[in-house]
């Protein structure tokens, strides 16, 4: 009986892939309900699927998961490539990150865990244990990671920043690093804060408790600032800062040193938000928090303190140039700032190091690293290769060396050491994969985009690949937030190179390839440049015999995958096949969700006239159009992305998939207890990757070489 049943569903699900000929999908009826925004009738027709806990909604995703499986299930690529994949994963090495005297380091002990945390002393060569995070684990079935961790000043405890299945709501433990023992101390309902210690306590923010149910979508609001003793209840903590006018004011907390707690904030004044830096005084027990920066909200400017000294702030700004400046604020605020740094190069990240700073900058996908003294005049300059980046950098106050990654498309990160004093730049772990880095390249070039502009674009190939017009490609892009695609090791990316692919990385305009201006190019209004950038990454690789459009595939998470499935209503002829992760698609009620009002700088809100012509001229779910020839997309989310919240992605296949078009396939795969950055255990992680390169050879009729 049991075989028989197995047989018929089958067969039903066989029914439902009768056709790429056409699929016949889940039936969804759709709804009649619009809205009216600025004077236009706008439809939403599946505006129920945003009730995830709706029996509709659960049966339609039943029944789109079996649809998924199905699709995998004709082939036995999935596990061949899991293994292949995990060969060239460096998962296993443990990349350090010092705090004061520490070395920390992840490793996965178990492949169904998130990694547990190491700990050594300088002084000591081997680590020792400190916490498996599934310890923490409430559901056998959800997994909970340590993505962060604060060391306090006395360097005794730690304070650990966990999340349970990837969320973005965060809870913060303490450690004794020499007993190895929890306290008691379990703050709740964190998000978007950093921990600033105290002598005996931490500072923190925190939004207010969410609806009981409604944790995944309903609005954050009224984020405050307290402080919490050790070895006490949340309950007890000390309210700080609040500003009850703006219920989505957001506020974070930062440490310079010992003396100085700096807070991040907004206030409401005459009609405007006005951005506000602010600081207190730790010495002073009753020192209230004072504002020591202020600036029209709405400006865009950005402002970071660095460090500070009897007389000045170091402020690292781009309010008076768009590349990034370091400039002196006077704690008198009597005198105007004084430009102390300034870069012919747009400056991604700045540290100030034993009265040194160390700058990271970038220009056309290329990255450089600067040091100046204490007065501004420049120590040290160096290089680094196309296809290289720094990042995950460790710096202390009175360290002379600075230790950071050293990513690259082509190989593993390498832990580089850099001395402040001698200038010396030397390699100090590098992990070792089983292939020849040597055979695969990256190399930059530019091409035009449809104004003309010179688009930078790295492309990554084995060195020995005679092009032919025929190249399977993918195309990975982001283009948001003016944050650049920075190179990062990528298994599935060494994979499909060395069967024959090759991967295009457009700088497209709304990231932060070429600093500022770049970010502004391609934000609110100019968003269709970045839309435009993408396609015509695509046209430079056809034109140049690379490839054809039956071969390339895009890809993109967040803010890329809205950019392609927007380029894939405007421009559907150029792609045969798109893998969409955690996708923005519907641009017209993104900001009534967790915290995606934060990203009303970057897109505009439908509330603004302006903007909201902008935003529904290329929101994706607003222009799905029978006229269109779709290509076969799968796209993938995770039932815990509380960020950009699922139901994106719900009703972006709903509205493609109730086209009924019978050449190309549109999947949907939720991922169980994921967030926003997907899987946090190992063979999850691993699984997930293996699955989407699984769908592209597919997609693409790559033949695997398995043995490579």
């Amino acid at each position: 009986m049991r075989y028989l049943l197995s047989f018929f569903l089958s067969l039903s699900i066989l029914n439902a892939f009768s056709q790429k000929e056409g699929y016949d999908y889940p039936k969804l009826n759709q709804s009649d309900h619009f809205d009216i925004i600025q004077n236009t009738k706008v439809v939403d027709q599946f505006r129920f699927l945003e009730e995830s806990r709706s029996d509709i909604t659960k049966n339609w995703l039943t029944e789109q998961s079996k649809l998924t499986q199905y699709y995998f299930n004709q082939s036995t690529l999935v596990y061949s490539i899991y293994k292949r994949i995990e060969q060239r994963s460096f998962y296993q090495l443990n990349l350090e990150k010092k705090l004061g005297d520490y070395f920390f380091s992840y490793r996965f002990n178990y492949k169904n865990q998130a990694p547990s945390l190491y700990v050594r002393k300088s002084n000591q060569r081997f680590a020792r244990l400190l916490i498996n995070p599934s310890l923490f684990d409430e559901d056998v079935n959800i997994t909970t990671s340590i993505v962060d961790i604060h060391l306090s000043l006395d360097q005794k405890f730690l304070a650990l920043i966990i999340s349970r299945a990837g969320s973005e709501w965060k809870e913060i433990k303490i450690i004794d690093l020499e007993t190895k023992k929890l306290l008691k101390d379990h703050l709740r309902w964190i998000k978007l804060s950093n921990v600033s210690w105290s002598n005996s306590g931490f500072y923190y923010s925190r939004f207010e408790t969410p609806p009981l149910g409604e944790e995944k979508i309903a609005l954050n609001q009224n984020s405050q600032i307290f402080f919490h003793e050790l070895n006490t209840v949340q309950t007890e903590d000390k309210l700080i800062y609040e500003q009850k006018n703006i219920p989505f004011g957001i506020f974070n907390v930062q440490s310079i040193n010992s003396n100085s707690l700096i807070t991040y904030g907004a206030d409401f004044i005459n009609g405007k938000y006005i951005q506000k830096i602010y600081r207190k005084d730790l010495n002073k027990i009753d020192d209230q928090l004072k504002p020591i920066i202020s600036d029209d909200y709405n400006s865009f400017y950005t402002y970071n303190i660095l460090s500070e000294d009897d007389s000045s702030y170091s402020v690292f700004t781009n309010r008076y140039s768009l590349n990034k400046e370091i400039y002196k604020y006077s704690k008198d605020q009597k005198k105007e700032p004084i430009r102390f740094i300034n870069n012919e190069y747009y400056i991604n990240k700045s540290f100030v190091v034993n009265q040194k700073v160390l700058l990271i900058t970038y220009k056309n996908m290329q990255q450089q690293l600067f040091l100046y003294d204490k007065y501004g005049s420049e120590l040290d300059r160096i290089y680094f290769p196309d296809g290289c980046s720094i990042n995950n950098v460790s710096v202390n106050d009175n360290d002379s060396i600075v230790y950071f990654y050293l990513n690259s498309y082509t190989a593993t990160p390498r832990i580089c050491k850099y001395n402040l004093n001698t200038y010396n730049l030397s390699i100090s772990k590098s992990s070792k994969i089983s292939y020849n880095e040597i055979n695969i390249l990256s190399e930059v070039v530019q091409y035009a985009s449809e104004d003309g502009t010179l688009i930078p674009m790295t492309i990554i190939r084995r060195a020995d690949m005679k092009y032919n017009a025929d190249q399977a490609t993918m195309i990975y892009g982001y283009g948001g937030f003016g944050v650049p695609i920075e190179p990062f090791y990528d298994p599935g990316f060494i994979f499909f190179v060395q069967n024959g692919g090759v991967i295009a990385v457009p700088g497209i305009r709304g990231g932060g390839e070429n600093g500022e201006a770049w970010h502004q190019a391609g934000r609110t209004i100019n968003k269709i440049n970045g839309i435009n950038d993408f396609a015509f990454a695509a046209k430079y690789l056809i034109k140049n015999r690379i490839t054809n459009p039956n071969k390339i595939i895009a890809r993109g998470s967040s803010n890329g995958a809205l950019i392609i499935s927007a380029c894939i209503n405007k421009y559907p002829d150029l792609f045969k096949a798109a893998v969409l992760e955690m996708g923005i698609y519907d641009m017209i009620r993104y900001n009534l969700f967790t915290t995606g009002y934060i990203a009303s700088s970057e897109y505009g809100t439908s509330s603004n006239p302006d903007d909201f012509k902008n935003l529904i001229n290329y929101s994706p779910i607003h222009n799905v159009k029978s006229t269109i020839n779709y290509p076969s997309i799968y796209v993938i989310t995770g039932d815990n992305d509380d960020r950009v919240p699922a139901l994106h992605s719900y009703k972006y296949v709903a509205s493609l998939q109730s086209l009924r078009q019978k050449n190309n396939l549109i999947l949907l795969e939720v991922l169980k207890n994921a967030g926003h950055y997907g899987p946090q255990s190992y063979e999850d992680l691993l699984m997930n990757v293996a699955r989407i390169y699984t769908y592209i050879f597919r997609e693409l009729g790559i033949k695997i070489k398995l043995k490579n």
